[in-house]
């Protein structure tokens, strides 16, 4: 199993026994939270991989950075001042952040 949440459960003591139950009747003698997985992907389908089109977490972080990287450029530009300062090290770490997260994503997706 690759990644995923960490989801604790609490269940009652009867539903506890119906699960030993049911994972009494498998061969395959899956383990309780393996059942669970099981089960949770019996009433709501396989998991599925997310479309192409759909955006991941990183994609979106890095939509943000570049619209941050986009609206701190005229800020930062002209007269030297302290707030055109703090604006050009704010895009400075911006565009950073922006390259890591490119390089991230490129080593993400195969080719």
């Amino acid at each position: 199993m690759e990644g995923g949440a960490l989801v604790p459960v609490r269940l009652k003591a009867t539903l506890l026994a119906r699960l030993d139950v049911w994972i009494s009747k498998h061969n395959h003698n899956p383990s309780r939270p393996a059942a669970v997985r099981e089960l949770l992907e019996q009433v709501l389908g396989k998991d599925e991989e997310p479309a192409a089109a759909e955006p991941t977490g990183l994609d979106q972080r890095i939509g943000h950075l570049e619209g941050t990287v986009a609206e701190l450029k005229p800020i930062a530009a002209g007269k030297p001042s302290p707030a055109k300062r703090m604006a050009m090290l704010r895009r400075g770490h911006a565009k950073s952040e922006l390259a890591k997260a490119k390089n991230k994503r490129a080593r993400k997706r195969p080719e």
